[in-house]
């Protein structure tokens, strides 16, 4: 037998040696997912065993004994009085009350009590729990101040509602929904300039219109501060901005969020048409469905500390149709949802010029419907890494609009098609070539200086193609370097 014969018979047993190795990998490969999957549904289905239905005296609970919690859930018919209690058992596990869950007894017709003196381990009172109780006239609150959360309209009209006992003791509280105690006599008789539920502030009765919040105020609720308020000191313990605190407020022209702050609610500022400046000091990590919605004089949204933002949700609507906004630092989002920047940077304030850019932050990963519709800037550039671009992110943006792209990116697959004029990072002139004009434009940047300019009120421009927020000598070179790939692309083209 001659080599080449042995080399070919060598090579088919390999050959079905591997092919024999590459299915029984694939069928190991397969045998593992099922028994991942497996497990899934196992863990899965033991968790909801884990979860009972009990009734104990006139209360209904929800047991999930794998984690010894319980939520009350509902009442029987033969309930007159609610007492929540801190433990309750489900056969042989004792389970802590931990929650109340939305409208456990909403619209109950016979209800006249209800405390949670002996809850001691209850943290969360969901949304409309006792709303619309009418025979409801008293509620008392135990003092061992493990309530955190009170969900919207949980007491909302119960109009013989007059006694609430140990509210101000329960000093975990900084979670309050709108409406808490609305429509009842025990909120109309809170005459306090500031009425508040602990920590929380729900009620301004003053007719300052600079205001400064109580020491330690840890919240705002619905605190009617009406039109009329032109600024607010919101002091320095401040944790959320709760649903609609501010909506309205015509009037007010800036907000300072301290750094205590981390969360603005629903619809919080809507309405402000007069509110021009916002500023937070890096805590915040939230903004809620409509924060900022319908603020046509806000111009910047800024992050004033040191340390980098923490921002990272964004509500849909939350910036919708603030015209004049052209500085908006929001941290690290990693999605623009529906709405969240729509008919914004419609007017570049005279201060930054005649050309505006904008970078959509490095970290967002997808655009929903609208995200950026209806955007009448110069030049917006658009990250590498972004995942996914709904068909209408930019909805009815200005044709004028020009998108900054990198070459390969699916931000330049979606602008290819859209309709829209995009360029690539270098191209100055956006002529749609990266070329020797393009390098001259960029050493002029370079060599006035006026790099700060452009970061500052710009946050990006076209030739930092390294995208860092600054145009460098790195910048420059990579400009070089896309002339230099382009040549040879030709080149080869013509060969």
């Amino acid at each position: 037998m001659n080599f080449k014969k042995l080399l070919c018979m060598s090579l088919a047993v390999l050959s079905i040696f591997s092919s024999t190795a590459l299915v029984g990998a694939q069928e190991a490969e397969t045998a593992a997912e099922e028994a991942i999957a497996e497990e899934a549904v196992l863990s899965e289905d033991a968790e909801l065993m884990a979860i009972t239905e009990v009734t104990n005296g006139v209360i209904i609970y929800e047991c999930d004994t794998s984690k010894k919690t319980a939520t009350a859930i509902g009442v029987t018919d033969a309930a007159r009085g609610v007492v929540i209690p801190a433990t309750v058992k489900s056969g042989s596990t004792t389970c802590n009350v931990t929650a109340i869950a939305d409208g456990f007894c909403n619209g109950n017709q016979k209800i006249e009590t209800v405390t949670f003196a002996t809850a001691t381990n209850l943290t969360s009172i969901g949304e409309n729990c006792f709303s619309y109780c009418p025979k409801l006239y008293i509620v008392t609150f135990n003092t061992s101040a493990k309530i955190k959360s009170i969900g919207n309209n949980c007491f909302y009209y119960c109009p013989k509602l007059t006694n609430v006992a140990n509210l101000e003791k329960q000093t975990t509280l900084t979670d309050i929904g709108s409406s808490v105690f609305g429509l009842t006599p025990y909120m109309d008789e809170q005459t306090n300039e500031f009425v508040m539920f602990a920590n929380v502030l729900v009620k301004y009765n003053g007719t300052d219109t600079e205001v400064k919040v109580p020491s330690g105020t840890k919240a705002i609720a619905d605190a009617f501060f009406g039109k009329d308020i032109t600024s607010i000191d919101l002091g320095d313990k401040l944790v959320t901005v709760g649903n609609n605190a501010f909506y309205g407020c015509k009037n007010l022209e800036s907000i300072t969020l301290p750094a205590t702050c981390t969360t603005v609610g629903d619809m919080a500022f809507a309405g402000c048409t007069s509110l021009k400046t916002v500023e937070y000091a890096g805590g915040l990590t939230s903004i809620g469905f409509c924060s900022f919605a319908n603020c046509p004089e806000l111009k910047t949204f800024k992050n004033t500390s040191s340390k980098a933002s923490n921002l990272t949700t964004i509500g849909e609507c939350a910036f919708w149709n603030d015209v004049r906004l052209y500085y908006l630092d929001v941290g690290e989002i990693s999605n623009v949802n529906v709405g969240s920047f729509w008919n914004c940077f419609g007017q570049t304030p005279d201060e930054i010029g005649a050309i505006y850019y904008y970078r959509i932050p490095d970290t967002v990963k997808t655009i929903a419907e609208g995200g950026y519709g209806n955007l009448e800037f110069a030049y917006v550039t658009v990250p590498n890494n972004l995942t996914a671009i709904a068909s209408t992110a930019f909805g009815s943006t200005s044709a004028s609009a020009t998108y900054v792209v990198t070459k390969g990116s699916i931000g330049n697959s979606f602008f290819s098609g859209s309709g829209y004029r995009y360029i690539f990072y270098g191209d100055m002139n956006a002529n749609g070539k990266i070329e020797y004009n393009d390098i001259k434009t960029l050493a002029k940047y370079l060599a006035q200086g006026i790099n700060d300019l452009n970061y500052n009120y710009g946050k990006g421009v076209i030739a930092d193609g390294d995208n860092d927020g600054n145009i460098t000598m790195k910048d420059l070179n990579d400009v070089f370097r896309s002339i230099k790939e382009d040549v040879e692309a030709e080149q080869a083209t013509a060969e």
